[in-house]
């Protein structure tokens, strides 16, 4: 009687902690999950228990702690006598650590293993594979594989689709779609599009104050800056920022971070340079914190402090964080990374030390990986013809301009 008293009140542990991750609040589900283990531990309901510990690792990563979930993923796979299914989850969730981590390839090994587990299982979870295949379409995309990435998005939005049109899962695919849309294919309005309907479907499920939506405001915000709709941006970011100081009150967290991040670029895009800079290096803290130093976004945060020194004609400085955004970068094969010799190149030609801006804009081309027919392409061919322009090589800044008017 009493081993059955305390195993409904570890159900209840456990049932409470599910129902505070669904609200938003990550650290009180962290705590209850934590009790419940425990106390199934304590009753040797290990299949229990091992739920528990999937649970909460999902939970740490949704609060920035990713040591401590790959720590307890790491326990609960040396149990014994595993599931397919539960195996396949604890590789789920590893996978999306390394996700986290910005480690794609190494994320892309466990998912297929996960995706074996659970094509094994005595019933196949339509919904993990879904987010599975969402997660592949995120990391072939990022890893500049774009064909891949978004038949793997659209695969995982169908199959979401099928099973709840209205779900979360379908509207992070209308998310990461969205971003596929503006980031590498420059169509903002089929993002507006995505966002929005992502949107739509959060709030219906969660209302409008809850970590799930700061993402989607976000991006919201940025797209509206891309448009120069700034009363629109604005209203975008106030929503983000106050979910994520209701929720995450002690700023060190992703959601916070990345809110920072759309503050300061919304700062930069109405030319409040100085205020923007306060914004990236807060950012930079903040992901400091959480990754370490050497987190590979924080070349985007570097590049862009770069950026408004540059606007800023602080030269010496606008160097030192370009520098510090390709020491990070130096390994990656994205444009990004051409774009930031560009800017490199800008700032000795400012110096008037035209052999090294003539050196950065010749290697911000061949670093450039996105090919001839792009915005990146054609924005630093326009402003090598500046260049060229500037030291009377007239035929050659003429050259150059044809260049950036083709691509």
């Amino acid at each position: 009687m009493m081993s059955n008293i305390l195993f409904a009140q570890c159900n209840h542990f456990f049932i409470t902690a599910q129902n505070l991750f669904k609200l938003g609040k990550y650290s009180e589900a962290s705590m209850l999950y934590d009790k419940s283990i425990k106390c199934y531990n304590l009753n040797q309901k290990y299949n229990n228990q091992i739920i528990a510990m999937i649970s909460l690792a999902k939970t740490y990563q949704e609060l920035s702690e990713y040591k401590m979930s790959k720590e307890i993923l790491i326990e609960a796979l040396s149990y014994d006598n595993l599931t397919k299914k539960i195996k396949g989850d604890i590789y789920y969730y590893l996978a999306c650590y390394y996700t986290d981590n910005k480690q794609r390839n190494r994320s892309n090994e466990l998912l297929r293993i996960s995706l074996n587990y659970l094509l094994q299982s005595s019933k196949v979870d339509s919904v993990r594979i879904g987010k599975i295949y969402n997660i592949f379409g995120v990391n072939y995309m990022v890893n500049n594989n774009l064909d891949t990435g978004y038949y793997f998005l659209n695969l995982a939005k169908e199959i979401q689709e099928r099973n709840d049109s209205n779900s979360l899962n379908v509207a992070k695919s209308y998310n990461d779609l969205g971003y596929y849309y503006s980031k590498y294919k420059l169509d903002f309005y089929k993002s507006l599009k995505c966002h929005l309907t992502a949107k739509e479907i959060k709030e219906k499920i969660v209302g409008k104050k809850h970590p799930a939506l700061i993402f989607t405001y976000n991006h919201l915000s940025q797209i509206y800056t891309s448009f120069g709709d700034y009363e629109n941006s604005k209203l975008y970011l106030n929503k983000s920022l106050e979910i994520s100081k209701e929720f995450f009150p002690n700023n060190i967290n992703e959601y916070y971070g990345y809110t920072i991040i759309a503050i300061a670029d919304y700062l930069y895009f109405t030319k409040d340079y100085i205020k923007s800079l306060k914004n990236y290096e807060k950012a930079i803290e903040i992901f400091k914190n959480i990754y370490g130093k050497n987190f590979i976004n924080l070349y985007y945060i570097y590049q862009s402090i770069g950026i408004c020194y540059n606007k800023l004609n602080k030269f010496d400085s606008a160097l030192k964080y370009h520098n510090k955004s390709i020491m990070i970068y130096k390994n990656s094969k994205k444009s990004l990374e051409g774009y930031s010799f560009r800017w490199i190149a800008d700032s000795y030609e400012k110096l008037m030390k035209y052999s090294k801006a003539e050196e950065y804009y010749l290697l911000s081309l061949k670093n450039n990986t996105d090919g001839f027919y792009n915005y990146n392409t054609a924005n630093i061919y326009y402003y090598y013809s500046n260049f060229n322009k500037r030291i009377n090589k007239l035929h050659k800044a003429l050259v150059m301009i044809q260049y950036s008017l083709q691509a």
